[in-house]
């Protein structure tokens, strides 16, 4: 598990985590980014952060990416359920 602002463009990544306070979860989940959510690095840090949650593009602060924790999509899908 590692944040979101180590990916790269074009890497596809599960979110696992969101840590932070209400207010930034409440803000993200209501942008579609919850935990099981399958993004796309569009363009990667450093500075902000663009990714593809669903069809929505999404803009992330630098600070904001670091609290969203994720692993690789490959891993995610690849573990026995």
């Amino acid at each position: 598990m590692r944040p979101l602002t180590s990916y790269s463009e074009g890497e596809k990544a599960k979110v696992v985590l969101i840590a932070g306070g209400r207010g930034i979860k409440n803000r993200l989940e209501a942008m579609g980014l919850v935990p099981g959510a399958v993004v796309e690095v569009i363009k990667p840090a450093p500075g902000p952060v663009i990714i593809k949650v669903n069809s929505s593009r999404i803009v992330l602060g630098f600070g904001e990416a670091m609290k969203v924790y994720c692993e690789d999509a490959s891993d995610a899908f690849g573990k026995a359920v």
